[in-house]
């Protein structure tokens, strides 16, 4: 799984909404390993942007990270470009991620298709 999937807002919503699903104590199990293996990752991204914005964005005098009125980071604009370059060859990096077969669901379960797709990377039709 692309780890910028992992990052989806969308994608930590239904894995949660999944979580509080009545499943069988194995898949469960299986469930709240993603879960933090997710979190996890996205502990690790978060350093490695801080630690990318710390070198590329532009420094105040006392060497603190210049921020604009929103609270964006500033760039030279040629470290705007490497920053973003970084950021999307890191969200392009593969992550393995345990698959969830549609089986292992049991019959209680309630997701709609549009969950359903946006777990897709995780789950396994057989």
């Amino acid at each position: 799984m692309k780890l910028g999937t992992m990052l989806d807002k969308r994608f930590n919503e239904v894995l949660n909404k999944l979580f509080t699903e009545p499943v069988p104590l194995r898949t469960a199990f299986k469930i709240k390993g993603i879960i933090k293996l997710v979190g996890d990752e996205a502990v690790k991204y978060e350093e490695v942007r801080k630690s990318a914005l710390n070198r590329l964005g532009l420094k105040n005098e006392d060497g603190t990270l210049k921020v604009d009125d929103n609270g964006n980071a500033q760039f030279a604009d040629d470290n705007l470009q490497e920053f973003v370059k970084e950021l999307n060859d890191l969200t392009s990096l593969e992550v393995e991620v345990a698959k969830i077969k549609l089986s292992e669901f049991g019959d209680k379960i309630s997701l709609s298709a549009l969950d359903l797709v946006i777990l897709d990377s995780l789950i396994e039709e057989v």
